[in-house]
């Protein structure tokens, strides 16, 4: 998925070091540009050195800083990265990986306004947040999402754009201007503060539109990935949630594994209400057939009470449900690919793209997109989102999930009867009376 390109051989050697340390089995291509020094040589090797199917990070030293000029000429697959040493090669093991997830988390956190929102190196107005790698950014538009925000935010329209930051903070852009912050704990209340008034508009067909190359280009290196363990493998299985990123997932997987491929949803029992019918409709589009784990959530939670940050007993169950339904179905070598991303953890973000798991072999074919690329990319392939995004969510689960943060349990307090119909009265009032909002 990775390569990296440095100047000379004895930063490759620094940059093998830390491969070695830090991203052991990660399969890092590390390419040289065999010493050379003028802008013009740079330009030429830096060019034959790409991997058009990986992401390439080009890392460079402060006494090659003049040539991150080259990087606006790129393609988009591309992103250079200032190590803050005169040589790469002089730098700490810990500083080259820093510089290196850096690299990488520039691919999925620069954004361009253009007209429209740009998920990547471009022409326009760079929105002004920093890449940083725990950072993840996502669009929140639908009329039930807006309203719900406006309610801190004040009046509102079109699609904004969400940066997830440290600690609860989100930047709220509309086009390039900051418009807000929101304050999102994981309990208390959601506080909001504007900013700026919203003089920008877009709309979804633009962005799709002119985010179709960079996607296109983040689709190819995907699906480079997973085409190279194609012949590897006898059975493929995706589980999905119904959520954005393993919708995403599976989509890559479909254009690739046409046989022996089976999505797996793990049925929890307390779920919202447009889940089940939304695996069902896109299920028919792909023309999968879903395979469907059951956990009895409900005799649980009565049981033991609600799972709790700390206590998170009810992942277990869904992890053991979903690999009793992989051992039925699962024939041969078989493969699992994820929706896992790195802005979603830093367990996540080290992990390897392609590493074992228990008797299997998994591979994370979009760990290094962000959630809007994901969003973006599931409208472009005709499919739209789980309704539960346009109400504002912004990750999906059991309504009784402790990762639920207090600006989930707003939407589902602000929209109960539209998002949890299904749910048990009982259980949903104790549980939204037990959690501070």
């Amino acid at each position: 998925m990775y390569t990296v390109i440095v100047r000379a051989k004895k930063d490759a050697d620094a940059l093998k070091a830390t491969l070695k340390v830090f991203y052991k089995n990660w399969d890092i291509r590390v390419k040289t540009l065999h010493g050379v020094r003028t802008l013009e040589k740079f330009y030429d090797n830096l060019l034959d050195a790409i991997d058009p199917g990986r992401f390439n990070i080009v890392l460079v030293g402060r006494e090659d800083r003049d040539k991150i000029v080259l990087e606006k000429g790129m393609p988009i697959n591309v992103a250079f990265f200032l190590v803050p040493k005169n040589k790469v090669r002089n730098a700490r093991l810990t500083t080259i990986r820093e510089s290196l997830e850096n690299g990488r988390a520039k691919f999925r956190n620069v954004i361009y306004w253009n007209k429209t929102y740009i998920l990547g190196r471009s022409e326009g107005v760079k929105l002004d947040f920093d890449a940083l790698p725990a950072y993840d950014n996502f669009f929140l538009f639908g009329e039930k999402g807006l309203k719900a925000l406006s309610n801190f935010l004040g009046d509102i329209s079109g699609i904004l754009l969400l940066v997830r930051k440290l600690g609860g903070e989100h930047d709220v852009f509309s086009g390039p201007q900051l418009i807000g912050k929101i304050k999102i704990p994981d309990f208390g209340n959601v506080k909001g503060e504007v900013i700026n008034k919203q003089i920008f508009t877009t709309n979804i067909q633009d962005i799709v539109k002119s985010n179709t190359i960079i996607l296109n280009t983040f689709e190819n290196i995907a699906l480079s990935l997973l085409r190279s363990l194609k012949s590897e493998y006898d059975t493929v299985i995706v589980p999905w949630s119904g959520g954005r990123d393993s919708t995403a997932t599976l989509i890559l997987a479909s254009k690739v594994f046409k046989k022996n491929l089976f999505p797996v949803y793990v049925d929890m029992e307390l779920e919202f209400s447009f889940v089940r019918s939304y695996i069902d409709h896109v299920s028919k589009i792909l023309g999968l057939k879903v395979e469907t784990a059951h956990v009895n959530l409900k005799e649980k939670v009565i049981e033991k009470g609600f799972p709790k940050h700390d206590d998170r007993w009810c992942t277990k169950l869904k992890i053991n449900a979903l690999h009793e339904k992989i051992s039925e179905i699962a024939s041969g070598k078989t493969l699992i690919v994820v929706g896992d991303r790195d802005a979603e953890s830093e367990l996540r973000s080290k992990r390897s793209p392609i590493r074992p798991d228990n008797h299997y072999m998994q591979v994370a074919p979009i760990k290094n997109w962000s959630a809007s690329q994901a969003q973006i990319y599931i409208i472009l392939n005709n499919i739209d989102l789980n309704p539960l995004y346009k109400y504002g969510f912004y990750r999906l689960g059991c309504w009784i999930c402790p990762s639920l943060r207090s600006w989930e349990r707003f939407l589902m307090r602000k929209y109960r009867s539209e998002i949890l119909h299904d749910a048990d009265r009982k259980l949903l009032d104790e549980f939204l009376e037990n959690s501070s909002s």
